[in-house]
């Protein structure tokens, strides 16, 4: 049995601010907007080889305010650029905080 990447769930304080991110910035394409049976808003984009699904907290779970690396969700995300400064760039346009350099 083969087993392939399908997407990842990364869950957001900011779910307006994280759409324009993943959709102006990355370029990826929105594919649908619902919400949860718990009231979760979830936006799914195509990010060409698999999906991303950004979710807000439930409505009465407010998310920290600031990044936590003991947090829920996940650490790290891989992009494949053709120039990895020039995406650096691009991102830091939009207001992204760098936590390491490549």
């Amino acid at each position: 049995m083969k087993f392939g990447f399908h997407h990842i769930a990364v869950q957001t304080r900011d779910l307006a601010q994280a759409v324009r991110f993943y959709r102006d910035a990355l370029g990826f394409t929105l594919l649908k907007e619902e919400t949860s049976p718990k009231g979760r808003k979830i936006v799914w984009f195509d990010a060409g080889c698999a999906r991303i699904e950004l979710y807000s907290g439930k409505p009465e779970q407010p998310l920290n305010e600031q990044w936590d690396k003991d947090g829920v969700g996940p650490l790290s995300i891989g992009f494949i650029v053709e120039d990895l400064q020039r995406a650096i760039e691009r991102v830091k346009t939009f207001g992204v905080r760098i936590i390491r350099e490549p």
